[in-house]
């Protein structure tokens, strides 16, 4: 299964099928970046660890405790 996102990815490439989002992480796992850096356009996005550990606690919070953090950090910066 290790050669797995090397299939996908040939498989992607040689046929009409638009991967699913499930593929498209198990791709990007496999080669250590995120979804946002796939799909950045010209741009090199560093995930530092720490910025990697606040983006996954981020996913965790509700709605409602997003704004609130957000709105923390409008008052912090």
């Amino acid at each position: 299964m290790r050669d797995m996102p090397f299939r996908a990815l040939l498989f992607c490439s040689d046929s009409d099928i638009i991967p699913s989002i499930a593929t498209l992480e198990t791709l990007c796992a496999a080669f250590g970046i995120s979804l946002c850096q796939f799909f950045a356009e010209g741009t090199s996005i560093s995930q530092t660890d720490e910025r990697q550990v606040l983006l996954e606690r981020l996913e965790m919070l509700t709605a409602e405790q997003k704004k609130v953090l957000l709105d923390l950090m409008e008052q912090m910066v």
